[in-house]
């Protein structure tokens, strides 16, 4: 078995320098074009390899990372 751990793309928290890490709060930061061109690079990379399942921070950004 093979782990793979991936973090989340840039988000506007980064882009903003803000420490963000809570699943309930007002704002929910999203990824930046940037962290959108990231994952999807990140999921090219993956092609051909067997992924049985992804686990992910139920925080926004991570959530729209796996996606």
């Amino acid at each position: 078995m093979i782990i793979i751990f991936v973090r989340h793309g840039h988000s506007e928290a980064n882009k903003g320098m803000i420490f963000s890490n809570r699943v309930i709060q007002k704002i929910q930061h999203k990824l930046t074009e940037t962290g959108i061109k990231q994952a999807e690079t990140c999921a090219d990379s993956l092609v051909g390899h067997r992924v049985t399942a992804i686990y992910s921070s139920p925080i926004f950004r991570a959530r729209q990372t796996a996606k």
